[in-house]
This record gives structure tokens, C-alpha cells and sequence, in this order.
């Protein structure tokens, strides 16, 4: 006969990682793209809001129109990871309303139109130093005609600027 012979064996199944789904920013404004990275590293299937796909990528670069949801899927295992990504659309321009002095002095100014979100006035059509929030806006003591710009911001989503005059009468205007 066979000798009487046994032997152990054990079988041990590992769970695939989960997989972390990661967006540059949560919220952006419409225009804007964002990056999309998955964990661990390594390449993922991506799927979509709007029938989105990229295969075999480690991260993905979306611009969405509105609420978009993304998933990253590994290519040998089930697991997946997903993130969303809510979109702010850009508010419209608010008017500004010129302010007039005689003199030196400081000036109010104002602006008109529908913002949801924060008044903020810059010295400067793009970039520059934000100078001051909310309606009115008084200057600083001004000696010559001064040109602000006037935002709406809603979500970190800012308008366009919009210029506004500190008129002082009887002074050449101030061109920065």
C-alpha cells in the first residue's frame, strides 16, 4: 500500500487596496479644469459624468460644464474609488457707479446689479490689490481722479471687472 501521508495548505486571498479618488479642487469656477488623481499610484480606467472615459491613465484633466462625478477603476481588481466635482458659474458684471468730489478728499463709490455673493473693489483690471469689499466703497484721501475696478465673487468665482471713477473736480485723471 500507499503510505499514509497528509500536508497542510493554506490559501490566503488579499483584498485589493481601496482606491482613493482625489480632485486638485472639489469646486471650481465654469472655465476652469482640474486635475484628478488616483491611490495608489498607478493606472486606472476612468469613467464619468456625460459618458467620460480614459483607460490605463493615473490621473485625468477634466473641464466639466455642472456636477460631474469621476471613477477610477483598477484594471485586475473590483475596487474603485470615486470623487465629484461641483462647477460655479462665473457672475455676471456688476455696474459701477461713479463718485464725484470738489477737491482732495475721499470719494464713495457704488455699484449696481445682482450679486449673490461679495462687492470687491481692486486698483487694478486684472490681478492688482483688492482695496476694499461691499457697497458703499469710500477711497482713501485722494488728490487726483482715481479708477477703481468693482467684482462680484461668488464661490471664489469672480465677475468681470468693471471700471469706476473717483472724479475730483478740477484735477487731470490718474492713468496707472
Amino acid at each position: 500500500g500507499c503510505p499514509n501521508a497528509s500536508a497542510s495548505v493554506t490559501i490566503r486571498v488579499e483584498s485589493a487596496a481601496a482606491v482613493t479618488v482625489t480632485p486638485t479642487s472639489p469646486n471650481i469656477c465654469s472655465g476652469q479644469s482640474v486635475t484628478i488623481t488616483a491611490a495608489p499610484a498607478g493606472n486606472y480606467n476612468w469613467t464619468g459624468t456625460g459618458g467620460f472615459s480614459q483607460n490605463n491613465v493615473p490621473a485625468i484633466t477634466v473641464s466639466p460644464t455642472s456636477v460631474s462625478t469621476y471613477v477610477a477603476s483598477s484594471s485586475g481588481c473590483s475596487n474603485s474609488g470615486s470623487a465629484t466635482v461641483s462647477v460655479t458659474p462665473i457672475p455676471p458684471a456688476v455696474l459701477g457707479v461713479d463718485g464725484n468730489r470738489c477737491g482732495t478728499g475721499t470719494v464713495i463709490l457704488s455699484s449696481t446689479g445682482n450679486c449673490s455673493g461679495t462687492i470687491r473693489w481692486f486698483d487694478a483690471p486684472t490681478n492688482g490689490n483688492q482695496v476694499g469689499t461691499g457697497i458703499p466703497f469710500t477711497t482713501p484721501t485722494l488728490s487726483n481722479n482715481t479708477i477703481y475696478y468693482v467684482s462680484c465673487t461668488v464661490n471664489n468665482c469672480e465677475s468681470p471687472r468693471t471700471a469706476v471713477n473717483a472724479n475730483l473736480s478740477g484735477t487731470p485723471p490718474n492713468i496707472s
